[in-house]
C-alpha cells in the first residue's frame, strides 16, 4: 500500500500543486506531440507511404507512441493528483483511466445523456472533461480517502477504505465534474484556438502582446503551470499544441528585447540601467 502524505505536508500554494501534477507529464505530452508531429510528416510528404513497408512501420510506431499517451493522460493526471492531494495515488489513476473508457458511453445512454447523433455534444461521454475531470477527481478522492481512513476500524481500513472511496466518488465524477469541466475544458481550448487562428490581424496583435507581456512574469513566479493544463486540454481535445508555441515565441521576443537594450545601455554607457537589466 502506497505511503500516504502526511496532512501537513498537503498545504502548498496552488501553482506549486499544479507544477507537482504536471511536471511527470510533461515528457510525455513532449515525446507524444512529437510523433504526432513527424507521423502527420511522413503522411504528408511520402506519398503512398502505406504501401512501402518501412515508411509504413515507422508511420504506425509512432502513431501507437503518441496514441498511447494521448488515450490514457487522464490517467496519468489522476494518479498525480490524488497523490499530490494526499491520497492513494493509483485510485487516482483508476478514476482517470475510467474517464476514457467506452463503458462511460453506456452509462451515459442508460441514464439518457448520450447524443448518439453527436457524440461530442453529448452531456456526457467518453473523455468528456479530460485532465481538469482527472484532477478535480484525483483531489475529491483524496478527501474522501483521508476521512474514511479516520473513521474506519483499522482491521477493516484495507479493504473497504479504498473500495468505498472509488464507489463514492464515482457516481458524482460520472454524473457532474465530467460534465462540468467538459464545458470548461472545451470553452477554453475554444476561446484558446480562436485567438491563435484568428482572422482578424488586431486579435492576433493582442493576443501575442499579452503573451509577451506575462509569460516571462509567470514563469519567474512559478506560475507558469496553469499554463500547463491548458497545453494539456489542447492536446487531450485536438492532438496538437497551439498555446505553447505562442507563448515560447513570444517571451523568446521578450528577451531578445532585453538582449537589445543590454547592449544599447553598454554602448551608451549607462551601467545603472545595465546593472537593473542584467539583474532581472
Amino acid at each position: 500500500m502506497e505511503q500516504r502524505i502526511p496532512a501537513k505536508s498537503r498545504k502548498k500554494p496552488d501553482f506549486q500543486v499544479f507544477g507537482k501534477i504536471f511536471d511527470p507529464v510533461i515528457p510525455g505530452i513532449v515525446t507524444a506531440g512529437l510523433c504526432s508531429g513527424f507521423g502527420a510528416l511522413i503522411a504528408q510528404f511520402v506519398p503512398g507511404y502505406l504501401e512501402h513497408p518501412a515508411s509504413a512501420a515507422v508511420y504506425w510506431l509512432l502513431s501507437l507512441v503518441s496514441t498511447a499517451f494521448l488515450s490514457f493522460m487522464p490517467a496519468w493526471v489522476g494518479y498525480s493528483a490524488c497523490r499530490e492531494s494526499g491520497g492513494t495515488a493509483i485510485l487516482g489513476g483508476m478514476l482517470g483511466m475510467i474517464t476514457g473508457l467506452e463503458g462511460v458511453n453506456d452509462l451515459a445512454q442508460a441514464v439518457g445523456l448520450f447524443n448518439a447523433a453527436d457524440p461530442a455534444a453529448s452531456i456526457l461521454c467518453s473523455g468528456r472533461g479530460g485532465v481538469l475531470a482527472a484532477i478535480l477527481g484525483g483531489w475529491l478522492l483524496a478527501r474522501l480517502e483521508g476521512w474514511l481512513h479516520r473513521r474506519m476500524p483499522k482491521s477493516a481500513d484495507m479493504v473497504l477504505t479504498p473500495f468505498c472511496a472509488v464507489l463514492l466518488v464515482l457516481v458524482p465524477y460520472l454524473l457532474l465534474v465530467m460534465p462540468l469541466t467538459g464545458l470548461i475544458s472545451t470553452a477554453l481550448c475554444d476561446g484558446v484556438r480562436l485567438v491563435c487562428t484568428s482572422e482578424h490581424p488586431l486579435v492576433r496583435i493582442l493576443a501575442g502582446y499579452g503573451c509577451a507581456a506575462v509569460f516571462l512574469v509567470a514563469v519567474m513566479m512559478g506560475m507558469q503551470y496553469a499554463f500547463v493544463a491548458l497545453y494539456s486540454m489542447e492536446l487531450d481535445s485536438y492532438g496538437y499544441v497551439t498555446l505553447f508555441p505562442t507563448l515560447a515565441m513570444a517571451g523568446a521576443g521578450q528577451v531578445g528585447a532585453g538582449l537589445a537594450l543590454l547592449l544599447k545601455a553598454h554602448r551608451t554607457g549607462n551601467t545603472r540601467f545595465a546593472g537593473v537589466i542584467g539583474a532581472t
